[in-house]
């Protein structure tokens, strides 16, 4: 008897665990930017919103000092939009 309920119980938490570990799907795509205040604008990201159905999400900043203060307290982005002269102290966080 116990080997009889055993078995469902098995098949189920398999399927289960190959569902849970299947990759994810373009449905699940999500960006977020740190990002100069003003680059939000659609028409810098056509080909984003064309291909993932939607625009990515910011952080906007608009000096160099919030952006730098933001990543010290732990802001988690995917990207940051830095200029040349910042990458070294970005690099430290």
């Amino acid at each position: 008897m116990r080997t009889i309920m055993r078995i469902p119980f098995v098949a189920s938490l398999t399927v289960g665990l190959l569902v849970s570990c299947q990759p994810a799907t373009d449905d699940t795509v999500s960006l977020h930017l740190l990002e100069w205040n003003g680059y939000q604008q659609p028409h810098y990201y056509p080909e984003y919103v064309a291909k993932y159905g939607s625009e990515p999400s910011y952080t906007l900043f608009s000096e160099v000092e919030d952006a730098m203060q933001r990543m010290r307290i732990g802001l988690q982005v995917d990207l940051v939009h830095l200029c040349p002269s910042q990458m070294a102290e970005a690099r430290a966080f």
